[in-house]
């Protein structure tokens, strides 16, 4: 189904504001002022305008997530399965899923709408997809059953995404205070409206999902280390690596350039893993890793899976399986070697010490690098994974700023459209080529569908563009007003 989500957000037309602004002033040779523009969409009735766009599109997917859950549904039959018969993994999920549905239908008015009982029959078809059925962490429905002990089934994703959302606003206000201390009001309530009203914001509200959750944790350990918070630092770490897999890449980059750091969060990270063990028994876990690996063959290469795996998968289609194996494994250990040289290269330069690190730009920057290495080597990678770019995003636009000396204007305009196109729909771009295949292409419909892939790989070239600021902890950068466009 073709989504329009992405042109109904007003965080895409604050970005396509911004980029056809700067790409105009570029080609005219004129000096881009971002402020100037800011300062307009933070005028009363624009900041009206767009919190009712941002608030009315999230009542509508909170409706949507109420009405129909979507991937938390995987979760909730989980839950439910354990309470009743001891077991997270039913031997039927349509079945049981079905079972649910039809046992906690919708309160009344919230059922008004037009073929209800076909969008959940898709649901479930879609969440079966002829693989064992739970494949989310143990973690994630061991929380899951925990709350449904306490909240109704259809509330569970809502309430979820509305306790993320609140933290993702906290974080946004954390950060413009960090990089931008003299931010007024109207800059902390504009930037909160267009965080939230992102589209990948919007989607994982849509399917009750925990990539916002993922994305304050790790923003939070981000800055609880900076602060030399360290065993608070390690314990958002170590959840948020327990609600999804991607963020253990963490772990990799700690273990390299910050041992003290990597010791901490491995310890936490055991108790938690400990106790989803003794919640779940060996056979459960062994379940979830078998459905796991189903999954990573089901969707690796996948036309909306964004990670380089699955870039690779695209080109060795047709091959003979045992060159495919050799050369995916040739290629994620390149890419891992890669990546191990860079973080050695970076250790002396962030200046870490068995507390806190020292230089705090390099640590901004390297962490930031990290978050997008996050959503490009996890073998499965979709767009509702995008909250953990938060901090990569913000750090881009500062690095764009006026005086920031990083990079210079004339490159602004690829800054706005990477975060352009970090702002789309991916099935709403994989829809339009499709009606478009015929003209453009399988292959190149293959092509222009990783769009979010080469968008990433961009934003991590960007983000190491140039010298961080060595600057102390006591002593925060002074930007002046906010000219940010959107995170």
């Amino acid at each position: 189904m073709l989504e329009l989500t992405t042109f109904a957000t007003p965080a895409f037309w604050v970005l396509l504001a911004f980029f056809f602004y700067v790409t105009t002033q570029r080609l005219r040779g004129k000096r881009v002022d971002l402020l100037a523009v800011w300062r307009i969409f933070r005028s009363t009735p624009l900041l009206i305008a767009i919190g009712i766009m941002a608030f009315g599109g999230l009542t509508l997917r909170f409706y949507m997530n109420y009405l129909v859950p979507a991937d938390i549904l995987q979760d909730i039959v989980g839950a439910t399965g354990y309470r009743e018969s001891g077991s997270f993994y039913p031997q039927n999920y349509v079945q049981s899923a079905e079972q649910w549905l039809g046992s906690h239908p919708p309160v009344r008015p919230f059922a008004a709408f037009p073929n209800l009982d076909r969008l959940q029959s898709a649901l479930i078809a879609n969440n079966s997809f002829e693989v064992p059925s739970i494949v989310h962490p143990p973690q994630m429905t061991m929380i899951a059953f925990l709350l449904l002990r306490v909240l109704p089934g259809r509330w569970l994703g809502p309430f979820i995404s509305l306790v993320s959302l609140i933290g993702l606003a906290l974080c946004t206000i954390k950060l413009l205070m960090t990089y931008y201390p003299s931010a007024t009001w109207r800059d902390h309530v504009l930037a909160v409206m267009l965080v939230v009203s992102w589209q990948p914001v919007i989607a994982t509200v849509r399917l009750g999902q925990f990539g916002i959750a993922i994305g304050v944790l790790i923003t939070s350990f981000w800055l609880l280390a900076r602060r030399g918070k360290l065993i608070s630092a390690c314990v958002c770490l170590a959840l948020a690596a327990s609600l999804k897999l991607y963020p253990l890449i963490f772990f990799l980059f700690l273990l390299i350039v910050w041992r003290r750091a990597f010791v901490t969060a491995t310890a936490v990270y055991a108790c938690g893993f400990a106790s989803s063990l003794w919640f779940f028994g060996l056979k459960g876990l062994l379940n979830y890793f078998q459905s796991a690996n189903s999954t990573v063959a089901f969707y690796g290469s996948g036309a909306v899976n964004i990670s380089l795996l699955a870039r690779m998968n695209d080109i060795t289609v047709g091959w003979p399986h045992k060159q495919q194996f050799v050369a995916r494994a040739a290629f994620a250990a390149l890419l891992l070697v890669a990546v191990c040289w860079f973080w050695l290269t970076q250790r002396r330069e962030l200046g870490l010490t068995s507390a806190l690190p020292e230089k705090v730009g390099a640590w901004d920057r390297n962490v930031a690098i990290v978050c997008c290495l996050c959503c490009l080597w996890s073998p499965i990678s979709w767009t509702h994974y995008f909250p953990i770019l938060l901090l990569p995003c913000v750090l881009l636009i500062v690095k764009t700023s006026p005086g920031a000396g990083n990079i210079k204007q004339r490159g602004s305009i690829v800054v706005f459209l990477v975060l352009l196109l970090l702002s789309l729909s991916d099935r709403t771009v994989w829809g339009l080529l499709s009606v478009l295949s015929g003209k453009v292409g399988a292959t190149m419909g293959t092509v222009l569908s990783a769009y979010p892939t080469y968008a990433l790989i961009v934003l991590i070239f960007l983000l190491n563009r140039g010298s961080p600021d060595g600057s102390r902890l006591t002593k925060p950068q002074q930007h002046g007003p906010i000219p940010v466009g959107a995170a």
